[in-house]
């Protein structure tokens, strides 16, 4: 017995040094594992359910994928204040409601303005004046009543009154007042120490600060509206990865909130510098929001295509999980096949690459791995 155990022990180790001297030593795995059940010769109406395929080379391009999130269009966003100091009177809109341009939020008693408004009239009466002035100024000059002096006394007057008046109404301006309001004070002269908060594009309220009562000053901020017809989706890229980060890079943007549902786009921004905390890369893409199922926050998912690499590749469906290790079984001779351990990279269209264990044009079992397996633990 101890001698047949010695001359089963030789032949294993002939077999395990028999191999291609021609074939890349840099495919063959350092991979170990038993001599046990390494060989499998199934009977024929096995052997005849099984099909074979050849390891073959291809461009393959690792597809990075990267936690994001969706988030607002910093273009389509307007943070909303009011430009005097003044009590809150009146919330119109509050956090949801949809606005157009120029709709009113809020309105505010603000004595600023009132006081802002004085000054302009006193100053659009002044300049009145002065018109007045030089006109009449003119016609006595053109009688000999007055002289050339005094003449252009009034008409320096009357630049330095234009120059307040305008001042006073760039003032308006920068208050708030609408260039319609503006026509209304010209021709009412009633003082309004109400101001309207108005929206300065189309959207959505997002946030609102502000309660009737309040007190706002013009750092204050009353209301955020933005709009969400198209959005950001931001991601954090390893910072190993960023040689090949670039613009107009195509993105497969994955949404977990709505059914994984997938979108593609491009990278419209790649970041100059690395987030020294968490050595990432910040890139973002567009997304059109027409539908508004895009929620600012929601998670996503983004899955950017690598640099092509020359790669061997196999079926999915060739590869069985075995002692926490990937396996196929390779064609050794007709009829006769072996197991071999491999190393493979992430799953992409039904292939996965191989890291080790393979060299290109060797023949594996790519259907019916499974009965073949269940074949050998059985006759085990």
């Amino acid at each position: 017995m101890a001698i047949q155990k010695i001359l089963l022990l030789g032949i294993l180790l002939s077999l395990a040094g028999c191999g291609d001297g021609n074939s890349p030593q840099t495919a063959t795995p350092n991979l170990t594992m038993s001599t046990d059940n390494v060989f499998v010769q199934p009977n024929d109406d096995l052997r005849a359910r099984l099909h074979h395929a050849p390891v073959v080379a291809c461009d393959w391009k690792t597809k990075l994928k990267v936690s994001g999130s969706i988030e607002l269009d910093e273009l389509r966003v307007a943070r909303v204040g009011t430009t005097v100091s003044g009590r809150v009177i009146e919330v119109k809109l509050l956090r949801g409601d949809r606005v157009k341009k120029g709709d009113i939020l809020a309105m505010v008693h603000s004595s600023a303005l009132a006081e802002a408004q004085l000054v302009y009239l006193k100053a659009l009466a002044a300049y009145q004046l002065a018109q007045k002035s030089v006109a009449r100024a003119k016609v006595l000059y053109a009688e000999g009543v007055i002289a050339a002096a005094e003449l252009q006394r009034r008409e320096s007057e009357l630049l330095s009154s234009q120059a307040e008046w305008e001042a006073g109404k760039d003032r308006m301006d920068i208050l708030g007042m609408s260039a319609q309001d503006i026509r209304t004070l010209d021709l009412k002269r009633q003082i309004q120490s109400i101001t309207a908060l108005r929206a300065p594009i189309d959207g959505v309220i997002i946030d609102r600060k502000v309660s009737q009562g309040q007190v706002l000053e013009p750092a204050d901020l009353a209301y955020i509206i933005a709009e969400l017809s198209q959005v950001w989706v931001v991601g954090e890229v390893p910072e190993r990865y960023s040689a090949q980060m670039r613009l107009d890079k195509i993105v497969q943007v994955m949404i977990p909130a709505l059914n994984n549902e997938t979108r593609t786009t491009e990278l419209s921004y790649v970041a100059d510098t690395v987030n020294p905390n968490t050595r990432t890369l910040r890139v973002r893409a567009l997304l059109d929001n027409q539908d508004g199922r895009l929620k600012p926050d929601m998670l996503a998912t983004l899955q950017i295509d690598g640099k092509a690499q020359k790669k061997l590749v196999i079926p999915v469906q060739a590869v069985f999980r075995e002692d926490n290790l990937d396996k196929v079984f390779v064609q050794e001779s007709e009829g006769k096949y072996r197991i071999q351990i491999v190393q493979l990279g992430d799953e992409e269209d039904a292939y996965r690459p191989v890291e080790s264990g393979l060299i290109e044009d060797q023949l594996i079992v790519t259907e019916g791995v499974f009965s073949l397996n269940a074949d050998r633990l059985l006759k085990q």
